[in-house]
């Protein structure tokens, strides 16, 4: 029993590392469809709020705040809906 366990706890270490989706996505590799939303937006006031985001996450790269360019260019998509 112990060892049947212990495989499954196995498998499912494995099953996680192997997992693309399990590994972050880092800011630089978020701005692309960040930019993407933007450009397919027409114009609007949720574009120009979103826009915003986008800008300061550009800014927040060029620094090297991670944490706050994620949370800006996570927020473009939710500005523009």
């Amino acid at each position: 029993m112990k060892r049947n366990i212990v495989a499954i706890v196995a498998l499912v270490v494995v099953c996680l590392a192997a997992s693309p989706s399990y590994a972050a996505k880092t800011c630089a590799q978020s701005m692309p469809a960040a930019k993407a939303a933007l450009d397919q937006a027409p114009a609007s006031a949720k574009k120009q709020a979103a826009l915003k985001h986008y800008q300061a996450a550009e800014a927040a790269l060029k620094s090297g705040a991670e944490k706050t360019c994620l949370s800006e260019v996570m927020a473009v998509k939710p500005a523009l809906k």
